[in-house]
């Protein structure tokens, strides 16, 4: 009998302390140790500098000085820059002095360069596909940087004609001789350029 009240209390025990374990506060663990971790996003790819322009070569007849006049000019890094690079450049000789320069952009855009050391001149002109990215405001800047103080030209006659321009609006310097013109088709920028002597 003793065995069965001592098996009795034993189980009675058990009952009891299953019971309070289920009913005492015990604390659940944390959800973020239970749940697994929220992915993270990627880190952004570090974008990689620009690849540092190719250096103008040119192909043709003269002593290849001509590249790198053509490299300091204002409109060369313009269209350069806007249209994707060149793609080729050739010079050739238009008599003994004088050299012309044409380089080809992605695209078509052309530009020439004429040099004059005969009469101390030099020309520039851009020929662009309609629709380029080279804006109206674009080529009048290039162009403000390239002819010396401004040579008393009228900029704003460039301007001329509105944001859907047809024409070619030139303009003339009146403290040296300089032409400038702008030729637009329908708002677009079709050509540019200048012609100066001393």
């Amino acid at each position: 009998m003793n065995q069965t009240i001592q098996k009795l209390g034993l189980c009675a025990f058990v009952c009891l302390l299953a019971a309070g374990c289920h009913s005492s506060g015990t604390t659940p663990a944390p959800a973020a140790q239970n749940a697994a971790a929220a992915p993270q996003p990627a880190p952004a790819p570090v974008a990689a500098p620009p690849a540092a322009p190719k250096e103008l070569a040119c192909t043709g007849s003269t002593n290849g000085d001509d590249a790198a006049f053509v490299q300091t000019s204002t409109l060369y890094p313009l269209m350069n820059g806007k249209l994707g690079g060149w793609s080729s450049c050739v010079e050739k000789k238009l008599n003994k002095t004088d050299d012309q320069t044409t380089v080809t952009f992605l695209g078509g855009a052309t530009l020439t360069v004429f040099l004059y050391p005969s009469s101390d001149a030099a020309a520039q002109e851009a020929a662009l596909p309609a629709g380029s990215s080279i804006t109206r405001e674009d080529a009048i800047k290039a162009l403000k940087d390239e002819v010396t103080d401004g040579c008393g030209v009228n900029w704003s006659k460039l301007n001329a004609g509105g944001p859907d321009a047809s024409g070619d609006y030139k303009a003339s310097g009146t403290s040296c001789t300089v032409d400038v013109h702008v030729k637009m088709l329908k708002g677009s920028v079709v050509g540019f350029g200048f012609s100066q002597a001393s």
